[in-house]
């Protein structure tokens, strides 16, 4: 069979015919809109079960096309057996008669002290310890690595260091979202979806918390809905284009997007205070379309 044959041999040919296979098991082909709805869900109904299999499975066969047309090399190949031994749950739940007996998979939750024993490794050697196994403990670090990237754009392209309520606990991040979306003064990258942004988001917190480590095809879809917004990119106007870090965020009055954030922020956090800070992730452009330096906003 294609899962056993694959895993004991990776080969082009093996990974294109268990993509094949993955997407048949799955069912009808789903969008993938569809797909990262239910992949980043934390929680389930019984009776959507059998979608959110369907989901993750056809999400592990795009991982395992993005690995074999994006990065094949030898080195891919325990990616590769890895991620099928992930899938193994919903092989079995989509097809009880595939054998996946032969699998041993790892457990996705580690002890406290190998998490510290990781930490050290990394500041003291700038390596995890001899012998890890790298795929499952990277994975653990690349979730809080993904957050931290998040968190520090939106504040950033926000101007903001930190909020506070009028008792002075912090203000979550998560309260931010409905207001970036009705924001005006901003103009988004189109593929910028900050729906599918919080999706992420709570995904992330939801496993960090629980100190678990996800599928690597959720990962994947983690990278692909956040990269708009945080990989650097072109802003083409009718005078130039723009290379920048931040074009998927631009501007034309810094003074009309603080204010406008303030006040939504307020109607929203009776009491907030708000810490500004100095400097923006904001690509700021002149309007007949030039580039306008961040020391130059006027503010």
């Amino acid at each position: 069979m294609i899962v056993k044959k694959t895993y004991k041999n990776v080969t082009k040919e093996n990974c294109q015919k268990l993509i094949d296979y993955f997407f048949e098991i799955g069912g009808n082909k789903l969008s993938l809109t569809c797909i990262r709805q239910n992949i980043f869900k934390v929680k389930w109904s019984r009776k959507g079960i059998d979608l959110r299999n369907r989901c993750q499975i056809q999400s592990a066969a795009i991982l395992l096309e993005y690995l074999v047309e994006q990065t094949w090399s030898e080195k891919v190949e325990s990616d590769i057996k890895t991620l099928i031994a992930e899938a193994t749950h919903f092989i079995n739940e989509l097809d009880p008669n595939q054998d996946t007996s032969f699998i041993f998979a790892s457990t996705n939750s580690l002890p406290s002290t190998i998490h510290y024993k990781h930490a050290e490794f990394l500041f003291y050697h700038n390596s995890l310890t001899e012998g890890a196994n790298k795929r499952y403990s990277i994975d653990i670090l690349v979730l809080y690595a993904l957050r931290l990237a998040l968190e520090k754009r939106i504040l950033a392209f926000l101007a903001i260091d930190y909020i506070e309520t009028k008792n002075g606990s912090p203000v979550m991040l998560s309260r931010l979202f409905p207001i970036i979306k009705k924001l005006n003064n901003i103009e988004f990258k189109p593929e910028v979806n900050f729906d599918q942004i919080k999706w992420v988001w709570d995904w992330l917190n939801h496993y960090m918390h629980r100190h678990l480590r996800p599928y690597p095809w959720v990962i994947h879809q983690a990278f692909q809905i956040l990269n708009p917004l945080l990989l650097p990119s072109e802003k083409v106007t009718p005078k130039t284009t723009i290379f920048s870090f931040y074009a998927s965020t631009v501007i034309q009055d810094w003074n009309d997007l603080k204010t406008e954030i303030q006040k939504a922020i307020e109607q929203e956090i009776e009491g907030a205070k708000i810490t500004w800070r100095k400097e923006a992730e904001l690509l700021m452009i002149s309007d007949d379309g030039k580039f306008v330096p961040w020391s130059e906003r006027f503010d």
